[in-house]
């Protein structure tokens, strides 16, 4: 991080505005206290990410969503009980 005088900034904005675009912060101070930091918006080398830039490179098993053995104390009747904020207990239970 380079730290630099206002007065010396106005003569070199265009300087400072380079440096911060390969990636250094700049801190432009007046009598010695920091006024503004200049950085960058977008960093050198850094991607842009794109909506679905993973398609196809996750795949899940057809029985994704089947309910696992380890969990039947927490199901209510066969199956997950979606009525009540606590699985296992029916809405009637909480009510």
């Amino acid at each position: 991080m380079q730290i630099i005088d206002v007065n010396q900034a106005k003569l070199h904005l265009p300087e400072l505005i380079e440096q911060t675009m390969s990636g250094d912060d700049i801190v432009i101070t007046q009598d010695g206290k920091a006024l503004v930091k200049l950085v960058a918006l977008v960093k050198p080398g850094k991607k842009i990410r794109q909506f679905g830039g993973a398609e196809g490179l996750v795949i899940m098993s057809d029985d994704f969503d089947a309910p696992i053995e380890d969990f039947k104390e927490y199901m209510c009747c066969g199956h997950y009980s979606t009525q009540a904020p606590f699985y296992g207990l029916s809405a009637a239970a909480i009510n």
